[in-house]
């Protein structure tokens, strides 16, 4: 395992035990003894990533992971 999927894993993990703790990310990050700063870059890095991999159901339009920004017009 790459030192960057162990990092990725590593904050899932987290993130997922923050969601079942029902503490704040302030208080989860305490007690874990996490930078609540590197806390916040992961659960936006990975929330970023799981939204890019989605699919919009009504369209089917799959959605690129680059992170190249595209400009989209839509017709209606």
């Amino acid at each position: 395992m790459t030192e960057k999927n162990h990092r990725q894993q590593f904050w899932q993990q987290h993130l997922i035990k923050h969601q079942q703790s029902g503490l704040s990310g302030i208080q989860y990050c305490r007690q874990e003894q996490l930078s609540y700063h590197c806390f916040i870059y992961w659960r936006r890095k990975l929330k970023a990533t799981d939204t890019a991999a989605a699919t919009l159901p009504s369209h089917g339009i799959k959605i690129n992971k680059s992170k190249e920004i595209k400009r989209v017009r839509l017709h209606r």
